[in-house]
């Protein structure tokens, strides 16, 4: 038991949902970009700030 334990421990099994993986890789690549935009551009931050606030605000 002790020794099955310690090897989960150190060897993890990898995720095997590589869709998941790809997801999760170009959402981190467009909020990357976006965030460089709007650093960039303070009008760009307050067209942002006013659709998130639509968004959040706005009922289904």
């Amino acid at each position: 038991m002790g020794a099955a334990k310690k090897f989960k421990d150190h060897y993890p099994k990898e995720s095997k949902d590589a869709q998941n993986q790809r997801d999760k890789a170009e959402i981190q690549a467009y909020k990357e970009k976006i965030e460089d935009l709007l650093c960039k551009d303070p009008k760009l931050q307050k067209k942002a700030a006013d659709i998130i606030s639509t968004l959040i605000n706005s009922k289904k």
